[in-house]
């Protein structure tokens, strides 16, 4: 008999939440292919009506419901009176999954809750009292209402079991997957036409993510400057995410006009235009101070990328022993780190080998394969 799911599709409708958005997206795809055992319904936490390609690829028919309430005023009563059930807004259901701590609901049915990291929690000077508290009030009512919580690393579940006092055998530890399209091996034209949209010019080291201070790229951009300076490295650092170039200029105006012309602001670059932005780069460089998985290194290992990482968090989870891990904070030690990519290219060609070899031991597959397992064992 199938099981009767429901999932929280709201975060989907949000175009540049890049690992949010690719999680719900890539889980709701994977589930609508298991309808001979799944029963799915996408609730939306909105009054948005059309939803295009942002949930579902076009000819696939699901069951999509709306709450029809302002989302801030349900979001109160689930979160003070556990009323009304969500069941009243999708129908009866075996279990609903909440893919991110937006949307805790109160159901009649089992409740499984997917938790990606604890930014605020670590570093709380980055976020303002109010959300630390909205975070805080989430997670405390994921471990009182859910019966099985996903981490996306096993990192991210000894912070849950340190920080907040989680059940460990509450904790489901699934890994994330790469999910960009591989492209031919060829500097096509294509590529060089969206190269070009982006002012990008090769030889270029890339780093991708966002600009919140734990991603530590005042470090990596210091670090850069100086290898311009004395091994007069001919790369460019191309940066792609959202705001950064504005936060980097707000906060470090003087640092990036050291590096003008030496640095490269993409902005949001949209995912099929990505593989040609990773796949034309000489190396891949993430300093970040914390990850809940990182999910940009296995895009960048997706494509053979020599890999300059933090050895901190779940990082070296995700790459394993296929790139060169460093502390984020040893300026030294990230200089030669760089060098070595830069400059040893037996090294490189290895790593390029051993970082696709990697990124191939992970698939949402896997990731929707055993995330069913949980909802079936919650139901025996």
């Amino acid at each position: 008999m199938p099981i009767s799911i429901a999932i929280d599709g709201t975060q989907a409708m949000v175009p540049y939440i890049r690992g949010a958005r690719r999680y719900i997206s890539k889980l709701i795809e994977a589930l609508i292919n298991y309808r001979n055992d799944i029963n799915l319904t996408i609730f939306c936490n909105t009054f948005q009506k059309k939803l295009g390609n942002l949930i579902v690829a076009d000819g696939n028919s699901v069951d999509i419901r709306f709450a029809g309430l302002p989302g801030r005023i349900l979001d109160k009563w689930w979160s003070r009176f556990s009323y009304p059930f969500v069941d009243f807004f999708v129908g009866s259901h075996d279990i609903f999954h909440a893919p991110t701590l937006h949307l805790i609901p109160p159901t009649k049915g089992k409740l499984v809750c997917t938790v990606h990291d604890l930014v605020p929690l670590l570093f709380p000077n980055q976020c303002s009292t109010e959300y630390i508290h909205f975070f805080t009030s989430k997670l405390t009512l994921i471990k009182e209402r859910a019966d099985a919580v996903i981490a996306d690393s096993e990192s991210t579940k000894h912070d849950l079991v340190r920080l907040m006092n989680f059940k460990p055998d509450q904790v489901f530890v699934i890994p994330l997957a790469p999910s960009l399209q591989l492209r031919p091996h060829d500097f096509s034209s294509t590529a060089k036409l969206i190269l070009h949209k982006y002012q990008i010019t090769k030889p270029y080291l890339l780093y991708v993510g966002g600009p919140e201070p734990h991603k530590n790229l005042p470090t990596l951009l210091n670090v850069f400057k100086t290898l311009k300076q004395e091994s007069k490295i001919p790369h460019k650092l191309v940066l792609v995410g959202g705001s950064i170039a504005e936060t980097i200029m707000q906060n470090d105006p003087l640092l990036a006009n050291d590096l003008d012309g030496n640095i490269v602001f993409t902005g949001y670059v949209p995912d099929e235009q990505l593989p040609d932005v990773y796949e034309n780069a000489d190396a891949f460089l993430f300093l970040s101070l914390y990850e809940g998985f990182g999910l940009v290194l296995l895009e960048a290992m997706q494509f053979g990328l020599p890999i300059v990482a933090s050895n901190t968090s779940s990082i070296p989870e995700v790459v394993g022993d296929n790139a060169i891990l460093v502390n984020p904070m040893d300026i030294e030690e990230i200089k030669g780190a760089i060098l070595k990519v830069v400059e040893d290219e037996p090294l490189c060609d290895l790593l390029r080998k051993r970082s696709f070899f990697r990124s191939s031991m992970f698939s949402w597959e896997s990731t929707v394969s055993q995330t069913i397992g949980i909802y079936k064992q919650l139901l025996q």
